[in-house]
């Protein structure tokens, strides 16, 4: 194997395990995309990273309060550089190029091995301090701000280059970090746009009887997300209560639980659509996803940020029509007027016109679903990452 014609793409594969989001979840269809590359020349780290670090932190294990503590995500980056090295070195040392979908990775291949061509890509709602606020929950901390300032800065100075899901989550993460202002310019960043296996969702099936949740003769809205801060998922009520106050017969349903969870619920009973919602809390297999996405009308995001959502282009394939705020990535997705945009969250005259025609939302489904056929496949989304060097 000829590793100088190869790109080594970081975290490590086992690193997955029980992760759904961001870079976890464009890594594994990186692995799983393989079969599209020309070339094949992704090459993954396999071997688990995360059982030495049990053992660093067995201590917070005991006390548990500490997880949430900005000393302990300090403690935490460290030692898993440190665990990177003396395990993966003999491998990393054989790579002139890599591919790091993690900051506080880049920043230690790049203090490690300082002559190799790091990509760092970063797929954040905002940068790493707001993320571990918003997505780890962890306690605000000077000592884990000026950390992970002090990583950035010194990440997206030295990478090779700098690669994002769109040109919002570019500019998300600039504009809300003044500290990367003068670091990170707009116009040299890599944008690599996201893509899906149609293949692979055209002949998902989950075995599932989705008649047990689902009302065929209602309008179907399908909520997927992690429920932080950025995704909003706890405007939603506010906007479908408004469609209900103007009787429209729809189900809601929503997959995931987070952080923002018992907003959430208080929000379904203020705007009284407790009786319209389905909520399934706890892990869902992506086959049963897809499943409720065939089923669905409407997909509902009403997002605070967006960089670029895989799950969006799922929901597109399937016919479904994309009702999102017009923030970051999900601007890039209207590519032929196929996305419904809301500007607030009683902004329901546009949907309303669109249920009361049904001709014109079967348009705008088939043309969501020619969107990603055109534009989003996995072939794109491979080509994008051979050709960053």
């Amino acid at each position: 194997m000829n590793t100088e014609e190869n790109i080594l793409i970081l975290p490590p594969c086992s690193s997955l395990r029980g992760k759904k989001g961001g870079p976890y979840k464009v890594v594994r269809m990186m692995k799983e995309a393989i079969k599209f590359s020309k070339y094949n020349k992704f090459k993954f780290l396999e071997e688990d990273i995360n059982v030495p670090e049990k053992k660093v932190f067995n201590l917070t294990m005991k006390y548990k309060f500490l997880k949430k503590s900005g000393l302990y995500m300090v403690s935490r980056m460290i030692a898993k550089w440190v665990i990177l090295f003396f395990r993966y070195n003999n491998i990393i040392k054989k790579y002139d190029r890599i591919v790091c979908h993690l900051p506080h990775m880049s920043f230690f291949l790049l203090m490690m091995y300082p002559k190799k061509k790091t990509v760092t890509v970063y797929h954040g709602q905002g940068g790493m301090y707001q993320e571990f606020i918003d997505l780890d929950e962890i306690r605000e901390s000077i000592v884990l701000k000026k950390f992970s300032e002090y990583v950035e800065t010194f990440v997206y100075k030295n990478s090779y280059r700098i690669g994002f899901p769109s040109k919002g989550a570019a500019e998300t993460l600039v504009h809300s970090n003044p500290h990367l202002h003068s670091i990170i310019n707009l116009d040299n960043v890599k944008i690599l746009y996201n893509g899906i296996d149609c293949d692979l969702i055209d002949n998902e099936d989950s075995q599932w009887n989705i008649s047990e949740i689902l009302y065929s003769e209602k309008i179907i809205f399908a909520t997927i997300a992690n429920l932080h801060f950025a995704k909003g998922v706890d405007r939603i009520p506010r906007f479908l209560g408004e469609l209900k106050k103007r009787n429209v017969d729809f189900q809601w349903i929503i997959i995931g639980g987070g952080e923002r969870a018992d907003d959430l619920l208080k929000q379904i009973d203020v705007n009284n659509i407790k009786s319209d919602t389905v909520w399934i809390r706890e892990f869902t297999e992506h086959n049963k996803i897809i499943s409720i996405l065939k089923h669905s009308d409407f997909y509902i995001m009403l997002h605070r940020k967006s960089i670029f959502d895989i799950t969006t282009l799922e929901a597109m394939y399937c016919r479904n029509l994309p009702v999102l705020t017009r923030v970051g990535g999900n601007i890039e997705t209207n590519l032929e007027d196929n996305i419904l945009f809301v500007d607030y969250e009683e902004d329901v005259a546009r949907i309303l016109d669109v249920i009361q025609n049904p001709e014109i939302l079967e348009k705008l489904k088939d043309s969501n679903r020619e969107v990603v056929k055109k534009h989003f496949l996995t072939k794109q989304f491979i080509n994008n990452y051979e050709n960053i060097f």
